[in-house]
């Protein structure tokens, strides 16, 4: 049985995946250019680390063999992934465990695989679907040596002898493709349904992701620092609220305030600026409010950043939000 691995690994299997995400994620481009890099600033800032939703999806790009290139019509294809319903994205995501790696009972040609490259770009792009879906069979004595079936016993791929047709090649990236969207689904599901912080981010709108996304990309040299220095007892009073933030889910009454220009702080409460995306305190001390709002915005920005790479890797944003940089100019 030939294995060529063009299909995502068991979901349990992906703790060297998820690392390499991490570091890819690190190396995207960096803000004031059409990327989504998180600033040196802003890294430091976000004690709070990339949310394990996005990692996941992002360690699924790198494992699943699904590369997306062509994004222009990416409603489409977006649509097309978002129209599973919960039984066929359980199906999918079943037949994804059944082995680690797409088995066909035989080998592709060469000009089958440069054939089914050109197919999937245009799949992605959403400029050509399949008219149907490749059968599913229950054992790889069903097939009946037509067309192409999946076994969803051993994720096998059984194909006919003959060279494929564009429909079966179709078929066979149609179903790769919705595998790879399943692992990520109900990764997002899992996280949604733990009530906590990261289910929080997981819940946000693309319109708020792309608020917070232009605030923290607004500027090619951020300052990074606040308005001044934190004391030594608001540091150790940090430290406390984010682990409570993050384990205990201890969440702020309101979201931090954001205003345009540095001349609009009032002095009251935290703040972050639209403009310089800098912090801005008010002389007193921090309250614990203030200071949750801090910590809830600097987790929003981690996952804001983790999230819109994701999407644009897996084909389901057309690009990246245009960032408070771009708006300036």
């Amino acid at each position: 049985m030939m294995n060529q691995n063009i299909f995502p690994q068991e979901p349990d299997e992906v703790k060297e995946a998820v690392q390499r995400a991490l570091e890819c994620l690190k190396e995207t481009k960096p803000a004031g250019e059409k990327g989504g890099k998180v600033s040196r600033t802003w890294q430091r800032r976000m004690l709070g680390g990339l949310p394990k939703a996005a990692v996941l999806a992002a360690a699924l790009l790198l494992i699943s063999g699904v590369t997306l290139t062509a994004v222009g019509a990416v409603n489409l294809y977006r649509q097309r992934m978002e129209e599973m319903d919960q039984e066929e994205l359980d199906t999918y995501y079943d037949i994804a465990g059944k082995s680690d790696g797409g088995n066909l009972n035989r080998s592709l040609t060469q000009e089958e695989i440069d054939r089914k490259k050109q197919l999937e770009e245009a799949y992605e792009a959403g400029e050509i679907l399949p008219q149907s879906q490749a059968q599913h069979l229950e054992g790889t004595e069903e097939y009946a040596q037509e067309g192409v079936g999946l076994d969803v016993t051993s994720r096998t791929w059984m194909l006919p002898e003959e060279t494929l047709s564009d429909e079966e090649l179709l078929e066979i990236i149609d179903g790769q493709h919705k595998e790879a969207y399943s692992i990520y689904e109900k990764n997002r599901q899992r996280i949604l349904a733990q009530g906590n912080w990261e289910s929080r981010m997981e819940a946000m709108s693309e319109s708020e992701v792309d608020r917070i996304y232009r605030i923290a990309n607004t500027t090619e040299d951020l300052s990074g620092g606040y308005s001044r220095e934190l004391t030594e007892k608001e540091r150790q009073r940090y430290e406390e609220l984010k682990k409570g933030y993050e384990e205990e889910n201890l969440v702020p009454a309101a979201e931090i305030q954001v205003i345009p220009r540095p001349e609009d702080y009032t002095g009251q409460g935290a703040a972050i600026c639209d403009l310089d995306a800098d912090y801005y305190l008010p002389e007193g001390p921090l309250t614990d409010e203030d200071l949750l709002e801090i910590i809830d915005f600097e987790h929003k920005v981690s996952y804001c950043f983790s999230r819109i790479n994701t999407e644009v890797q897996q084909g389901l944003r057309d690009g990246y939000p245009p960032s408070g940089l771009e708006k300036q100019d």
